[in-house]
């Protein structure tokens, strides 16, 4: 999105605008959204603010132009014109956990802002951006170091999400043998 605004071809958002991440870029993505017109610009993010990666000055910043946060929450299930959002609580190591309460927030566009790198997508090899470990809202993804991770199937319901997110296609959606 943001590299669309920046050759000149912003993207058509709609008027509600959900932004998943708690980055710079998140804050980025969704200050950018109101300034194209986004009359709602809500920023999803799973931990706490005291967790958040963003700097300071970027959050404030993002809540005095409009732009609206909901912590401890995680995209559970993208639906057309809307978000199925899950609240999360951190367990006793200040990790957060899936609580099962789930609300509705109204959204045009998700707008999947997880800080990926500059460079090419394609090639179909990890190299480690977390972004299928950030987004999967069952906490499925298990990172093993090392740029490594595996997939706990007795947690993953499919969603799709970590595919959706990969930004170079090393994870692929396979139906399960009938």
């Amino acid at each position: 999105m943001l590299h669309s605004v920046e050759d000149g071809a912003p993207p058509m958002l709609g008027r509600r605008v959900a932004v998943y991440g708690g980055g710079n870029t998140a804050m980025d993505a969704a200050r950018t959204a109101r300034r194209l017109g986004a009359s709602e610009a809500v920023v999803v993010y799973r931990r706490t603010r005291e967790k958040m990666p963003a700097h300071d000055i970027e959050v404030e910043e993002a809540l005095e132009e409009g732009v609206t946060m909901r912590w401890l929450s995680t995209v559970a299930q993208p639906e057309a014109g809307k978000l199925v959002i899950e609240k999360m609580k951190l367990d006793e190591t200040g990790f957060p956990q899936p609580t099962g309460e789930f609300t509705e927030l109204e959204a045009d566009c998700l707008v999947l802002a997880l800080g990926q790198a500059r460079r090419c997508m394609s090639c179909g090899n990890c190299f480690g951006c977390d972004n299928c470990y950030g987004v999967c809202p069952d906490n499925a993804i298990v990172r093993l170091g090392d740029g490594q991770y595996e997939i706990d199937y007795d947690y993953c319901k499919g969603c799709g999400l970590c595919a959706a997110e990969c930004p170079c296609g090393s994870i692929e959606m396979e139906p399960e043998p009938s």
